[in-house]
């Protein structure tokens, strides 16, 4: 009799350079450049001609870059 191998389900989604670039609102050069430059999380190759991000990765960028927009709307001016 064989027996399912019991895994937990795999929360984690991978996306694809279209996507994230829809997400973040930039080009795919763009994209690059700040891959390059260390600025946005790396890909990660699957295959030889096939490159993802971690959903998580591109979720902490974005929330990390409205960090500072959201505490400057919080903040109240006591002067």
């Amino acid at each position: 009799m064989h027996q399912a191998a019991t895994r937990a389900p795999c929360r984690e989604r991978a996306l694809r350079c279209r996507e994230v670039c829809s997400r973040i609102g930039m080009s795919r050069t763009h994209l690059y450049r700040l891959v390059g430059r260390g600025l946005f999380p790396e890909p990660v190759r699957i295959t030889e001609r096939v490159s993802v991000w971690r959903e998580a990765d591109v979720d902490n960028w974005l929330r990390l870059m409205f960090l500072p927009a959201a505490a400057e709307s919080t903040e109240v001016d006591n002067g």
